[in-house]
């Protein structure tokens, strides 16, 4: 709980110098992430996601090798009969991946927020 004193001080900061603390917070957090690690708190400039996403979503380079030969080995099925896109268990018998196999590919998957 912050103390009585900063808190009342905080309320009478213009918008201007708040902004510049806020951006000297977020410097730091940036630079010296170590400092910052245990407190729960994240600072991020407004429309960071966004950037994140479009970032993303510009240096994505398409499906992994698995996934455009399963795309391509199903493609005339899909097709001619769309409903089967969504049965799984015509795609598992040929490309066969292992739980742990699955859990590793969900770990490793990028987060928009990182």
């Amino acid at each position: 709980m912050p103390s009585t004193h900063l808190t009342d001080a905080v309320q009478f900061v213009d918008m201007p110098e708040l902004k510049k603390v806020l951006e000297i917070l977020h410097n730091l957090q940036r630079t010296q992430p170590g400092r910052f690690g245990g407190l729960g708190y994240k600072i991020q400039k407004t429309g960071y996601r966004e950037e994140s996403r479009v970032k993303n979503f510009f240096s994505y380079d398409g499906p992994d090798t698995v996934t455009r030969n399963i795309l391509a080995a199903y493609a005339n099925s899909w097709a001619q009969y769309p409903r089967s896109f969504w049965q799984h268990s015509t795609v598992t018998t040929v490309y066969d991946v292992s739980p742990a196999r699955l859990v590793e590919l969900y770990i490793n998957a990028q987060c928009d927020d990182a």
